[in-house]
């Protein structure tokens, strides 16, 4: 039991929503963007999960990392691009599905990220990044509808992650506390995150953290990322 405890560790409820408070929230949150761009839901319900969900630093790990995110983008992801993509191949999804016959599914995965830029930038210099595009389209009068739903979604999503990175750096400070024991490698495990939240890494320790985080926001929203590229 100790060891099952330690390897899913459950999340403190103090920290944040409950799965179904998150869900909730989500489905409030769809209902008020009803209308808009796919991406900028998406977006939205990516930043209400990072910033609200339930998060947890194991006192004896180096890389923090878990979030009880539930299925809020994986639901979405699902309803909105999973579905309408395998109607608009005409595969009999409902049928099989309902047959037993078989399991089929669209995978439209498979990513390798560009961790030379993500390391380069960090999770800030990639938020500034967008912004600075967004500014240059506009004074060219170049900022289409659809270049801003992608722009805008971009900064909304890396203003997140950073979030996360900072309420796991005061969780892991909090732990810090409780568990003097491992006081130390929590207080370097805070000290990583608070980095990575405004800056690009500087050591060995804060690239992992970084593309940890990085993995695991890809995962958590039904992309299955599978390869960690040329890292």
């Amino acid at each position: 039991a100790w060891d099952a405890e330690k390897r899913m560790p459950w999340a403190n409820p103090e920290t944040g929503l409950s799965r179904d408070e998150l869900r909730a929230e989500a489905g409030a949150l769809e209902e008020r963007l009803s209308g808009e761009a796919p991406i900028r839901v998406k977006a939205a319900l990516f930043k209400l999960t990072l910033e609200n969900a339930r998060i947890h630093v194991d006192e004896f790990d180096w890389i923090a990392d878990h979030i009880d995110y539930g299925d809020t983008l994986s639901d979405l992801r699902g309803r909105q691009w999973t579905d309408s993509g395998l109607k608009a191949i005409g595969a009999p999804v409902d049928p099989l599905a309902e047959s037993g016959l078989l399991t089929a599914g669209l995978d439209i995965s498979h990513t390798s990220p560009d961790w030379a830029r993500l390391l380069a930038l960090g999770l800030h210099g990639l938020q500034s990044a967008a912004e600075t595009r967004r500014e240059q389209l506009a004074a060219e009068n170049a900022l289409t509808t659809r270049r801003r739903d992608f722009l805008d979604s971009v900064i909304m999503v890396y203003g997140a992650m950073r979030t996360l990175c900072r309420r796991l750096s005061a969780q892991a400070g909090k732990e810090a506390a409780r568990h003097p024991g491992d006081a130390e490698r929590l207080r370097a495990v805070s000290a990583a995150l608070e980095r990575i939240a405004d800056h690009p890494p500087q050591t060995l320790h804060e690239a992992m953290q970084l593309a940890y985080i990085y993995h695991e926001c890809q995962e958590f929203e039904g992309e299955p990322v599978r390869s960690m590229g040329g890292f």
